[in-house]
């Protein structure tokens, strides 16, 4: 037998998962230009394509919509306002939809489509690496 409590936690944490763990501006912006392997401006009705995490950019001063396809779904669709930022984790999306029994592939590729007439968008796709360089542990003495 589920608790409500439970169940909500679950639903939550799934629902920002399936997101794609969508971050606010100030987390995107935070990345080194290091990390970024490649760097595009979608027109009106253009695509890009990324294979690891990506950060998407309203470069207007309007909304603008945004479509993220994965293998052959459809799996974000959302509005950035004016100058709005958010980054994506495509490997926590994947691992989302393949636990749902979605049929994706770990090495499926995220497609992301400018569906708005009227404005331009900026991905950045990214290269982190999966184990960060170890620094001194301020908090050793406590351990």
């Amino acid at each position: 037998m589920f608790q409500p409590k439970l169940l909500r936690g679950f639903c939550l944490t799934a629902a920002l998962v399936l997101l794609g763990f969508a971050l606010p501006s100030g987390a995107a912006s935070s990345v080194s230009s290091e990390a970024f392997s490649d760097v595009k401006v979608l027109t009106p009705g253009a695509a890009g394509v990324c294979n690891n995490d990506f950060i998407i950019e309203n470069l207007n001063a309007q909304p603008a919509e945004v479509k993220v396809i994965i293998g052959n779904e459809d799996y974000i669709n959302e509005q950035l306002q004016a100058s709005e930022k958010r980054a994506y984790s495509l490997k926590g999306t994947l691992y989302l939809a393949r636990s749902f029994g979605k049929d994706v592939s770990m090495d499926d590729l995220a497609t992301i489509i400018n569906t708005n007439p009227r404005t331009k968008l900026r991905i950045r796709c990214m290269n982190l690496p999966e184990n960060p360089v170890p620094k001194e542990d301020t908090l050793r003495t406590f351990k």
